[in-house]
């Protein structure tokens, strides 16, 4: 069976089928795979997570027979891209057949405790400082009837987040998988000049790109990410400098 996987994981409140819509613009040899988390989706009826390292225990369960169909690489953004690094941490410590790549965009690197306790703020409050954040339509957080199911999905992935700390509950090995590393230069949540501490988590190459836009600039650069994505996995291509696109 020819080609690779590209498993794709979704941001704090986001669907895994928010990467549908990137399958056109993937080389026809990539094949997108959209593993939804528990409470939202098709898993609406499934519980939230409680806590990062059941959601990571989660997904692992899910993909793992998958990962043995072809080659597979990861791709996540904010949320996800804490995914892509502790599933990988995950692999490494189970299996021999770690992925050939790490997408991970919108997130300074493990290490860095978030900054941030929005999932504790009053409704109202909470609403206000995720539309700041972009991404959620202004429609979506003002409609009653959606935010009753999506705001537990928000805050509980906010949570998690909020609350996740690096330990080296793997051990304390880096991952043995190149990475590329994806961010906006005008994202609030992140330092720039910090994100080459990424390098310190992976054995392998650690090559970075940045664009000229907000923490969810991969609403507006898909054709940009995607040719990344294609040629990093298809042509082989390497890239080693700072890219401002």
């Amino acid at each position: 069976m020819g080609g690779i996987n590209l498993f794709c994981f979704p941001f704090a409140g986001g669907s895994s089928t928010y990467y549908m819509r990137w399958q056109k613009y993937l080389h026809p040899g990539i094949d997108l795979k959209i593993i939804e988390l528990s409470g939202r989706g098709n898993r609406i009826t499934e519980p939230l997570y409680e806590e990062f390292e059941e959601l990571i225990d989660d997904v692992y369960m899910k993909i793992r027979n998958q990962l043995l169909e072809k080659p597979y690489a990861l791709f996540g953004h904010s949320m996800g891209s804490l995914i892509t690094y502790e599933l990988t941490r995950v692999i490494q410590q189970k299996d021999n057949n770690l992925p050939v790549h790490l997408f991970c965009s919108g997130r300074n690197s493990p290490n860095k405790k978030s900054i941030t306790s929005m999932h504790k703020l009053p409704d109202e409050e909470f609403k206000n400082e995720v539309l700041l954040l972009g991404g959620t339509p202004k429609e979506v957080l003002a409609c009653e009837e959606l935010m009753e199911i999506f705001m537990p999905i928000l805050k509980s992935d906010f949570k998690i987040v909020e609350n996740y700390e690096h330990r080296f509950i793997y051990g304390n090995e880096k991952v043995r998988v190149p990475m590329t590393i994806l961010n906006g230069i005008q994202d609030q949540l992140i330092d720039i000049k910090e994100l080459e501490e990424w390098r310190e988590f992976s054995t392998e190459q650690c090559s970075f790109h940045l664009f000229n836009d907000d923490h969810f600039f991969i609403n507006k650069h898909v054709g940009d990410i995607t040719k990344i994505i294609n040629n990093t996995l298809i042509d082989e291509k390497n890239y080693h400098q700072l890219k401002i696109i």
